[in-house]
């Protein structure tokens, strides 16, 4: 008899074993709405800093002060050669007064020559010439910008140069 028992009990866990189907149900995945992340087009920024470069120059030649300082980021730094860096409108306001009436700048001519970056910021390299009332030139270079996506466009946010010129002699 415990044969038999044993032996209904195995075939019937059989068969119950191999009728009990398990329903799957499809899962469903639903992702977390990630926003856009824009992408980063290096000819548009190449050409929003053309843009900006050439009002930067007009600056110059018309004494427009407002259209400099709008070429940069409220909390933009400006570090030219043989001075401390300035810092913010003020600081870049400044600057531009001092390259106006001290230096005699009339005009500036700007080669890029690199524009690379991702995301927010691009940085740009190349080569500066300024020039005084006349056309005379009066200094040339290189320079550095760390270019910053804002509401209001592409702004300089940090604006490094320096000149090919050796430095003036000590004592003058």
């Amino acid at each position: 008899m415990k044969s038999f028992l044993s032996s209904f009990a195995v075939a019937a866990l059989l068969f119950t074993a191999c009728n009990t189907a398990t329903e799957t149900k499809p899962v469903e995945t639903t992702e977390a709405a990630v926003p856009a992340t824009p992408v980063f087009n290096l000819d548009s920024v190449k050409g929003a800093i053309a843009a900006s470069n050439e009002l930067y120059g007009q600056s110059f030649s018309s004494g427009d002060s407002a259209m400099f300082i709008d070429r940069y980021t409220s909390d933009a730094m400006l570090m030219a050669p043989n001075m401390p860096a300035m810092s913010g409108t003020a600081g870049i306001a400044g600057f531009y007064k001092a390259a106006l009436t001290q230096m005699g700048v009339k005009g500036i001519s700007l080669t890029t020559t690199n524009v690379y970056g991702e995301g927010d910021y691009a940085t740009e390299e190349g080569s500066y010439e300024l020039f005084a009332a006349g056309g005379k030139a009066i200094d040339k270079g290189k320079f550095l910008v760390v270019w910053k996506k804002t509401d209001a466009g592409w702004k300089m946010y940090r604006d490094c140069f320096n000149s090919d010129n050796p430095p003036p002699p000590a004592g003058k």
